[in-house]
């Protein structure tokens, strides 16, 4: 700022103060050093940047393969650009760690790295790893925890972080110091959120005005952070839409500090699988034998169940996917009412199709209604059986052209149709100026007599 300062005799005396005045990162560094507990963060880039970020802490060898500077792990997440700290600051923390959180596709932050590598370009499409980094929540508890690895030291062994992996060679967890935190395969932790706190903030301005009892901060971690929307900081967790980045951080502490991790066992997407397909099978066995409205009962009670379910084991730190199960649900549930819909309709369109002409519509309706009065094989009943016919018939039709007998029967027959249906009757055939029909069956007529 001095030297913009015009040159004119007023700036001259305004410059020259200014150059007295101590340099403010120099300050900022001093009382860094001073507190001694402080760990300054760094951040992931895409784009080519010259920051080469200083890792504080001890890489320790873990049990299989050993895993130190010379060893790192090929399935830790890798980032080539940083934007680091001044120097200055960096020195002068007890800590560095980096606070990048990728989001998965749709926005939501899950998972965060407890460790990281930074690689470089090797010149033939491949990278080089040079160090590997730890989170920024990773480094505050290796501070906060300074005098036990100030006794590990003292006693040869490594105060810093080590990874564990499992037989295979996947990584299964991180140690720091001597606890041991439960990792994805690339080193990263499912936070396990509690939901949104306004009460575990403080104000900055109350802290710049000094109307804070420092003492609230004693024997605490504290993380400074940002919520204003113009500092573009605010992240989605799947409990909150909107949430400041650093409380992110804050669930990870607190996960290490309180022993509770969300855990997910490495089978539960098949237990989820086959929890999915028997539920499917028995929605596509009971949707034809019950009623459509016990069974929507039914896939409705299993849906909360699962949401309920999910959020019960939530509460108890692991992880069940309620949410692919409960959609194959509701689509085999769907599928199934509507074949099953489908396929009654066309049940009752056949029988109103093949008795249209010989029952009334009254008990086509009640062949409808319950069709298994009808039965292959037929049934062995009382029945009243009429059979009617034109006296003299032969000779009344000798004596009349073909459109009048037409006419003739028309006029006797379809009466006496009509009177059959109307009184419950079946019409079996018609032969020539004969019919035959009988009651009682195929629906029963207590008085068909």
């Amino acid at each position: 700022m001095a030297d913009s300062l015009p040159s004119t005799p007023d700036m001259t005396s305004v410059a020259e103060a200014l150059r007295k005045l101590p340099d403010s990162d120099d300050v900022l560094a001093q009382k860094i050093a001073q507190a001694g507990n402080v760990v300054t963060g760094f951040v992931g880039s895409q784009m080519p940047t010259d920051g080469v970020p200083l890792r504080k802490a001890q890489l320790c060898g873990a049990s299989n393969p050993p895993f130190d500077d010379r060893h790192p792990a090929p399935q830790l997440m890798r980032m080539r650009y940083f934007v680091a700290s001044l120097p200055k600051i960096t020195d002068a923390a007890a800590g560095n760690g980096v606070f990048t959180a990728e989001p998965a596709e749709d926005g939501i932050i899950r998972e965060v790295p407890l460790l990281m590598e930074r690689v470089v370009a090797s010149g033939t499409g491949t990278y080089t790893v040079t160090d590997i980094l730890p989170t920024l929540s990773l480094e505050a508890l290796r501070v906060a925890n300074s005098e036990a690895n100030a006794t590990l030291a003292q006693n040869g062994a490594c105060p810093g972080y080590g990874v564990d992996v499992d037989s295979s060679g996947v990584i299964d967890g991180v140690r720091l110091v001597r606890a041991f935190i439960p990792t994805n395969g690339t080193g990263a932790i499912r936070v396990y959120y509690h939901g949104h706190r306004p009460d575990i903030y403080v104000p900055a301005w109350k802290v710049l005005n000094k109307t804070v009892d420092p003492a609230i901060f004693k024997d605490k971690i504290v993380l400074i952070g940002t919520s204003s929307i113009g500092l573009l900081d605010l992240r989605s967790s799947p409990l909150n839409k909107v949430v400041p980045g650093v409380e992110i951080h804050a669930e990870i502490i607190e996960q290490f500090l309180h022993k509770q991790f969300l855990m997910r066992d490495a089978a539960a997407r098949s237990y989820e699988l086959l929890f999915a397909v028997v539920a499917c099978l028995l929605i596509i066995w009971l949707t034809p034998r019950i009623s459509g409205g016990l069974m929507a009962l039914l896939v409705f009670l299993t849906l909360a169940g699962c949401a309920v379910g999910s959020v019960i084991a939530y509460q108890h730190g692991y992880l069940v996917d309620a949410v692919y199960p409960s959609v194959l649900i509701a689509i085999i549930f769907v599928m199934s009412s509507v074949l099953t819909n489908l396929r009654t309709e066309m049940e009752k369109r056949m029988i109103r199709q093949a008795f249209d002409r010989y029952l009334s519509p009254a008990l086509i309706e009640e062949l409808v209604k319950d069709p298994s009065r009808l039965k292959l094989g037929g049934d062995v009943r009382e029945l009243s059986v009429m059979f009617t016919d034109i006296r003299n018939f032969t000779t009344i039709s000798e004596s009349m052209d073909p459109a009048e007998l037409i006419r003739m029967m028309n006029d006797f027959l379809t009466p006496m149709t009509s009177a059959v249906l109307e009184n419950k009757g079946f019409v079996d055939k018609y032969m020539g100026d004969a019919m035959m029909t009988f009651w009682n069956a195929p629906v029963d007529d207590p008085n068909h007599a």
